[in-house]
């Protein structure tokens, strides 16, 4: 009998009736519940196999049995089978862990010894990635840019962000304002924030980036068509450094990332400005969409409000005018390196 079945009817009137007469009767029960004795001979098979009944000595009828006593002489050899491979998976477990501190040690040497070291393939970056998150010490900061992220992907990496904040390392993440209506997102939000994370969000764009302990940073390489691109590991201080403080800067000007409310809270003006300045500079809508997190019908019509409140003929035309009028000063119409293509930025999972 299938041990996920649960008994039939026929089984539990089959044992009960069993239990009424102190002894297993087919032909008795069979009369009793009105019922083929084959089928009641079959019951009996049934009951024997789970140990619900005890076999009666030289010929005598069977028994019924206590089902406690049934559960425990059934359950016994899959405990016994549960508890040998406890013992080999703390068996494994012992021996992995007499080992970490050799490969940490020596990746912490070739790291130090290169100042920045490049991946080409997404596996070995997540390895990387594994095996430093699992010997940070201090903090971990994250910037993800775009939207919210795939429910695959957070799915993927929650229990590790999880297991480093149970360990007391602190986490802060950089969000876009868009990611705030990402349902996925919202809910690894939820869970990381009340283990100890902080969260905000910004209008700005930015690329993507973690920095372990302020001493290695992870950084995408750009997106070869649809494959996954690979990163580099830069542990540079100068280098490190100038990242972590960029972070600062964004982080200071970025707004809690609040899970109790499922508005994106991006102020009209706040978009307006980014895209007038993405517009200065001659970017398409697509472009644009991509580099705010945004759906690029909802940037057209922004962009569609715009070019009428500037009274503007065409798209362009209301970027010239916008930097005409003061609303997007030269160093935004010049600034290209802060909106990268999404598709460039789309790296590594954290």
């Amino acid at each position: 009998m299938d041990a996920e079945a649960r008994l039939s009817i026929e089984i539990i009137d089959t044992y009960t009736c069993a239990l009424r007469h102190g002894v297993f009767d087919p032909e008795h029960i069979a009369r009793e519940l009105n019922s083929d004795l084959a089928r009641i001979r079959q019951a009996e098979e049934i009951l024997l196999s789970l140990h619900l009944l005890t076999p009666g000595r030289d010929g005598e009828p069977s028994v019924p049995a206590d089902p406690e006593v049934a559960e425990a002489e059934l359950s016994a050899p899959i405990t016994k089978e549960i508890l040998k491979q406890q013992k080999a998976i703390a068996r494994i477990h012992r021996q992995m862990h007499e080992l970490r501190p050799f490969y940490r040690d020596r990746h912490r040497i070739q790291h130090e010894a290169a100042a920045v070291t490049t991946y080409e393939n997404p596996a070995d970056v997540r390895r990387e990635l594994t095996a430093m998150l699992e010997g940070c010490r201090h903090e971990v900061l994250m910037m993800q840019p775009g939207g919210g992220r795939s429910h695959q992907t957070l799915r993927r990496v929650i229990a590790s962000s999880l297991a480093t904040l149970n360990r007391g390392v602190g986490m802060r993440t950089i969000y876009q304002h868009s990611a705030r209506a990402n349902l996925a997102t919202r809910g690894y939000v939820r869970q990381v924030t009340a283990a100890g994370a902080m969260v905000r969000t910004t209008i700005d764009t930015f690329e993507r980036l973690i920095v372990i302990d302020g001493d290695v940073a992870f950084v995408p390489m750009s997106r070869v068509g649809a494959e996954a691109p690979g990163a580099a590991i830069v542990s540079d201080p100068t280098v490190v450094g100038f990242m972590c403080r960029s972070f600062e800067n964004l982080w200071e000007s970025a707004k809690p990332f609040d899970v109790t409310s499922s508005d994106a809270e991006t102020k009209p003006d706040e978009i307006h400005s980014a895209i007038l300045a993405l517009l200065a500079q001659g970017h398409k809508d697509e472009t644009i969409a991509r580099r705010l997190g945004i759906a690029t019908r909802t940037c057209r019509r922004y962009i569609k409000t715009i070019v009428d409140e500037l009274d503007a003929s065409s798209r362009f035309q209301a970027g010239v005018q916008a930097l005409h009028l003061g609303l997007v000063s030269a160093e935004e119409r010049g600034n290209d390196t802060n909106t990268r293509s999404a598709a460039d930025r789309h790296a590594f999972q954290s």
